[in-house]
């Protein structure tokens, strides 16, 4: 799929869905690898949807990603990237058809990464920012305080993480990470 996101040629993408789900189907149940190939079939499938918006094709990609994140015990090194992938195919949803069911679920996985992530982890950051956005987003379109307040909650939790001098310290102005809404 990477060659897809490259060159745009949808033989490429269509090309990878294939192979990749014959190596899913001859990997046998409780194979190492199974998990990893899920992952890699539901962000192809990602890919294709972004490009094309086909209904089935992100229904697909968030099937596989959470077959994914279930094959993958808690302690495994991929298991918050699974549930980030896992929330991305949620949110591509979301920003798609706007369907209150995947904010909420972008929440939930979000919320089990930044859980599994130590504080110390050069990915806490950002798994908390992810975290936030989905709040926000969610507050954005019901528009309740909680999900502001817990927005803010988690963008501070990111700011207490960061060094002072850290390259990617964030800079809390409100007035920009809050634009006003119409209403």
């Amino acid at each position: 799929w990477t060659q897809f996101q490259h060159l745009g040629e949808l033989g490429d993408i269509e090309n990878a869905i294939l192979v990749t789900r014959q190596a899913i189907d001859l990997t046998p149940d409780g194979h190492a690898d199974k998990a990893g190939r899920l992952n890699n079939l539901g962000l192809a499938f990602r890919c294709r949807f972004e490009h094309f918006g086909k209904l089935r094709d992100i229904e697909n990609a968030i099937l596989v990603n959470q077959q994914a994140t279930d094959l993958t015990p808690d302690d495994h090194a991929s298991k918050v990237g699974r549930l980030t992938n896992l929330g991305l195919a949620f949110r591509c949803r979301f920003e798609r058809f706007s369907e209150l069911r995947d904010i909420e679920n972008v929440i939930l996985v979000n919320q089990q990464a930044v859980d599994l992530t130590p504080d110390g982890h050069p990915n806490k950051l950002a798994l908390l920012n992810n975290l936030g956005n989905a709040f926000y987003h969610r507050f954005r379109r019901l528009g309740e305080l909680r999900d502001i307040e817990n927005a803010i909650l988690v963008y501070q939790q990111a700011v207490d993480l960061t060094p002072d001098g850290h390259a990617h310290m964030l800079i809390c102005d409100i007035s920009k990470q809050f634009p006003p809404t119409s209403r």
